[in-house]
């Protein structure tokens, strides 16, 4: 039996590949008002984004995640979406 295998015109890395918490967002032009992917949830009920409200300086930025609140998050928590 002979199988034919779909190969599709994007590149799909498998779970874990890609090494989020390496990253950093110096490279990035980061403003407020800026939606936020989160690495790690300040609360295990809280969402998964957050948005940035104002720049502290040293990579700090002070944001607003939903079901938690106000928090000071590390430039290296986040990613933009």
């Amino acid at each position: 039996m002979q199988v034919t295998y779909y190969q599709p015109n994007f590149c799909i890395l498998p779970v874990g590949q890609i090494d989020w918490s390496t990253k950093n967002s110096c490279d990035l032009t980061l403003t407020p008002d800026t939606w936020v992917h989160l690495l790690k949830l300040p609360s295990e009920y809280s969402y998964d984004e957050a948005l940035l409200l104002c720049d502290l300086g040293e990579d700090k930025w002070v944001a607003w995640v939903p079901n938690y609140g106000e928090t000071v998050l590390d430039a290296r928590d986040f990613y933009p979406t």
